[in-house]
């Protein structure tokens, strides 16, 4: 969907619950209009020829004495009129906030949109307006849906007929305790998220081969080591300076973190994996960690909230009244996330030469797409192996089943990856031919040198004990679901 389709699709849901309110005022309008004439009408011509307004801003007729203890549970004309003045008084108000509303709503709309286009390509400004602009999105979409709930619930009371007023008010209800919910929800999305991996620390005494080489790449590149090291089991690599804990330890760490991929280590020789981690030690030469460090923790809570927003779908009553505000919060972090996807791919390209600078840049590009073509082919392996160990049978560890991938059906994973030439928006990496062009290879002549290291060729080698690790941590994660119900 493009920027502008995107922008009128929200625009057009967040206007709804002040179309709805004008509707209403409008319909109520002549509905209570004629009910209270039809009571002036049999009080006599002085009081039929007032206007229903001005009757109802006058003293009210009282109810004969003694009508509640009759019995009768339709109530007196007195009574009925008397409500019906009160929703009639209260149309004026219903009109002009729902205009505030529209106006309000397309207004914030408009400049979060704006914010978000005013930073292409530039980092500093993304931090910049982020948290504020998050800020103004959060409070943003609270107060609509405070002003929803009014517009639906007494809208509905003045233009909907019987019983189905009753489902207004409820949705207008549903509407203020979502505004309440989300004070809290919400404000979660404003808070820095802590990064949580199964994995394990790896220190210099029990790792000192691994320790060794990203000492030695790090003195290359001119920049200083991660502070922390984890080992994990999911398949990907990555530094950062946001604050990271494992699943071993109750607090997390601060600093600058890398992690390293044991079933995908298997795959890499030990230059292959030098490129690898060249390339991610590229990222703290550039202080893309120190940015991601302010940016993605804030950018996490805001995708955390809205994940858990929409986990209320099945409630389709309270989805269906919180709509219109969430498109607010939804629309700027959506802007946001395609600006900073375009940063990162460049960022990336960057950290790329890096990652050949301290290896080669066959080494890399091999690496890249022996990672690539892992993720296409991971969901069946992952599989096989849950399945084996659910059953009590004999299983590997991932990182061996990998490894067993012939250098052919590797070779064709790739090219399916290599087919991919233009990144989706949000995407954080750029597309393979991309990449390897930006390292003046061919992707064919890549793929022709593509070859599988045996155990002792290995990465993994590098880690002491790699094997019995990598079982360990895929134990630890699977029993996580034994204690589910």
């Amino acid at each position: 969907m493009t920027r502008v389709r995107r922008f009128a699709l929200a625009l057009g849901v967040l206007m709804l619950p002040g179309l709805f309110g004008l509707f209403a005022a409008k319909v109520g309008e002549g509905r209570y209009t004629a009910l209270v004439q039809k009571f002036q009408a049999n009080q006599g011509d002085e009081v039929a020829a007032v206007s229903a307004a001005e009757f109802c801003r006058g003293p009210m007729p009282s109810p004969p004495l003694g009508w509640q203890e009759e019995g009768d549970e339709t109530p007196p004309a007195e009574v009925l009129v008397a409500s019906d003045c009160r929703i009639l008084l209260g149309l004026p108000a219903l009109r002009w906030i729902a205009v505030f509303s529209m106006l309000a709503g397309g207004g914030l709309l408009l400049a979060l949109w704006w914010a978000a286009s005013t930073v292409r390509r530039d980092r500093n400004r993304l931090l910049t307006i982020f948290l504020p602009g998050l800020r103004v999105a959060v409070y943003g979409a609270i107060a609509m849906l405070l002003l929803s709930g009014y517009l639906i619930a007494f809208g509905g009371l003045a233009a909907i007929p019987g019983e189905l007023a009753n489902l207004a008010v409820v949705i207008g209800i549903l509407c203020v305790l979502a505004a309440l919910f989300a004070t809290f929800k919400l404000r979660g999305a404003l808070h820095p998220d802590v990064s949580f991996y199964h994995a394990a620390y790896a220190s210099p005494t029990a790792h000192p081969m691994l320790w060794e080489l990203i000492e030695r790449l790090a003195e290359r590149l001119g920049t200083a080591k991660p502070d922390t090291l984890l080992l994990g089991i999911e398949p990907t690599f990555f530094v950062t300076e946001a604050r990271v804990q494992s699943h071993r330890e109750r607090k997390p760490r601060a600093g600058r973190a890398m992690y390293l991929s044991l079933p995908l280590m298997r795959m890499l020789s030990v230059p292959e994996l030098a490129a690898v981690i060249g390339h991610e030690l590229g990222h703290f030469r550039g202080e893309d960690t120190r940015y991601s460090s302010q940016f993605y923790p804030v950018y996490a809570g805001a995708h955390r909230a809205l994940e858990g927003w929409y986990e209320g779908e099945d409630y389709w009553l309270t989805w269906l009244a919180t709509l219109p505000a969430v498109q607010l919060l939804e629309l700027f972090v959506t802007e946001v996330e395609e600006v900073e996807a375009e940063i990162s791919r460049e960022r990336e390209l960057l950290a790329d030469r890096a990652g050949a600078e301290v290896a080669s840049g066959m080494d890399l590009a091999s690496a890249l797409l022996k990672l690539g073509s892992a993720h296409m082919l991971l969901p069946e392996f992952e599989q096989d192996v849950w399945e084996r160990y659910s059953k009590g049978n004999e299983w590997a560890p991932l990182g061996e089943r990998l490894a067993s991938i012939s250098v052919r059906r590797l070779g064709e994973a790739a090219r399916q990856d290599l087919e991919l030439e233009f990144p989706h928006p949000t995407d954080s990496h750029p597309p393979m031919p991309e990449r390897l062009a930006s390292l003046g290879l061919g992707w064919a002549a890549v793929l022709d040198q593509l070859t599988m290291p045996t155990l002792e060729q290995s990465s993994v080698c590098l880690i002491n004990d790699a094997r019995r690790l990598e079982c360990e941590l895929f134990r630890q994660w699977l029993a996580q679901f034994d204690d589910e119900p």
